[in-house]
């Protein structure tokens, strides 16, 4: 996997190993993981390509630290994945392939 470095607290990996470019593509069965140092993600934003894509972000699998749980919600492009208790690790499993062309992780200071 190749991962990037966001704001020194947060990075991320695509278990497929594809290029970091807009738009992203993720294939089905893939895992997407964002991974934070130290701190407890609180929501994670993907900006979908088209809506076409969004059934496999929203719909795919999530893995949390134990005890985190998840809400998930679509509007238009975007699906946001809003986070209960603690966790540093979020991992997206697709459950059909998806592009994205932002993504925002928000952590608790």
């Amino acid at each position: 996997t190749t991962s990037t470095s966001m704001d020194s607290v947060i990075s991320y990996a695509n278990s497929a190993n594809n290029d970091y470019s807009a738009p992203m593509r993720l294939y089905a069965n893939t895992t997407f993981t964002i991974t934070s140092d130290g701190k407890d993600i609180t929501k994670v934003i993907f900006t979908c390509n088209s809506g076409k894509s969004i059934n496999g972000c929203k719909d795919g699998t999530v893995s949390l630290d134990a005890g985190a749980s998840y809400t998930v919600e679509s509007s238009g492009n975007i699906v946001t994945f809003t986070i209960t208790g603690s966790t540093k690790k979020f991992a997206l499993k697709a459950s059909e392939q998806y592009r994205i062309d932002a993504l925002s992780v928000t952590y608790q200071n």
